[in-house]
């Protein structure tokens, strides 16, 4: 479940000013989520790796975005479809170490053994 983006009305904020919104802010739920987590490399964040986002679709995985990591190793994704099975494909291009290490801020989730076929958009 998630939430709509509260937008507010336009204003400034000059230096050595603070704002005060003094409006309410009320949020309204969604059905949607969001995909979080962090690349680790050698035991350290990785930056500026790609990360993509597959979605199984007739048994067959298709390609639903595409993000890169931060200078922390971090990453997002929207997800609209909540109840799809999704994978993550992660690209580093630095090869200073061949390990890559997925960490996500929810349980682990097991291992699936079967190999599934998976179609690039």
């Amino acid at each position: 479940m998630g939430f709509k983006l509260f937008t507010s009305q336009e204003f400034k904020v000059c230096p050595n000013q603070e704002v005060e919104i003094m409006k309410p802010i009320e949020l309204v739920p969604e059905n949607r989520g969001v995909v979080h987590g962090i690349v680790h490399k050698c035991g350290h964040p990785a930056k500026d790796c790609v990360v993509k986002l597959f979605k199984k679709e007739c048994e067959k995985y298709k390609g639903v975005g595409f993000t890169y990591t931060d200078c922390f190793g971090q990453f997002l994704f929207p997800v609209c479809d909540t109840n799809v099975p999704l994978i993550l494909k992660v690209f580093c291009l630095h090869e200073d170490c061949k390990q890559i290490d997925l960490k996500s801020g929810c349980q682990e989730w097991p291992l699936r053994e079967e190999k599934e076929e998976i179609e690039e958009s």
